[in-house]
């Protein structure tokens, strides 16, 4: 599938052995769709890079997002470093494909698809102790979806 989705600039390109190496990690197969997203673009700046999380009882936005960057194999904000920093925190199967200005994170399922925004620096809402997780929302079904939803907002 082909993105609406222009980028400010793109990491260097990657292979299939990449990807591989990545999924022996994770344990699981990355979806369809970000397997190609990463083949194509390996991550980078996007130009589209705002996304809107609604409340699941009412069709009101409660928070808007900016992606200031996705994630890519082998560069300064390497996924699979992030996923190794990070993946005692996350659900099962989870792990870290983009970032806000925040070093909050968007993250994704590799069994359900599911994307969500991960705000694990509690911008959001403050813990009520050292123990509470931090706040995961829904944000799509699946990457084709959380792609389709990008729109462009000046930062």
């Amino acid at each position: 599938m082909k993105w609406n989705i222009k980028f400010l600039s793109k990491n260097p390109p990657i292979s299939e052995k990449h990807i591989v190496d990545f999924e022996t990690i994770l344990q699981c197969r990355l979806p369809a769709s970000y397997r190609n997203f990463l083949l194509e673009t390996n991550g980078g700046i996007p130009l589209n890079n705002a996304f809107d999380v609604f409340s699941p009882s009412e069709n009101l936005t409660l928070y808007t997002f900016i992606v200031s960057k996705f994630l890519g194999i082998n560069v300064k904000d390497d996924l699979i470093k992030a996923y190794q920093l990070f993946h005692h925190e996350l659900p099962p199967f989870f792990f870290p494909f983009a970032m806000d200005n925040f070093k909050n994170f968007m993250c994704i399922s590799c069994k359900t698809e599911e994307i969500y925004f991960w705000d694990n620096q509690s911008t959001l809402k403050k813990p009520k102790s050292i123990k509470e997780k931090p706040l995961f929302l829904f944000v799509a079904e699946n990457f084709d979806e959380f792609m389709e939803k990008l729109y462009y907002q000046k930062n």
